[in-house]
């Protein structure tokens, strides 16, 4: 479920970067690798490459600028809009480790 999920906010994020020129502007020429980690051991990871992330891979990734890291049900309910993905880190069911501009950045996927 979580996977499909997060698939469909890179097909979001993609379409909305290739319309927005506001997005594609804050993105720029910037290049993350982002984690995905489970409380339950699962992981995924996916580069964000100058405004496109080129698919989901499964498995984490050790030198990644950003990581994200909750519960199953959390990423569901932030992915499919039940919560909102500041409520769940200020309750901190939700982990975001990367600087600030790259926040401002994973935001958008979000």
């Amino acid at each position: 479920m979580v996977e499909e999920l997060l698939l469909a906010a890179i097909e979001r994020f993609n379409r909305t970067a290739r319309e927005d020129p506001k997005v594609m502007a804050e993105v720029g020429d910037k290049v993350r690798t982002v984690q995905v980690l489970l409380d339950d051991g699962r992981a995924w990871h996916f580069v964000m490459d100058r405004g496109h992330i080129d698919g989901l891979r499964q498995g984490g990734a050790p030198a990644a600028e950003i990581t994200i890291t909750s519960s199953d049900d959390v990423l569901r309910r932030v992915f499919s809009g039940e919560m909102s993905a500041m409520k769940a880190y200020a309750l901190k069911k939700l982990q975001l480790k990367a600087t600030l501009q790259d926040l401002l950045t994973i935001r958008k996927l979000m």
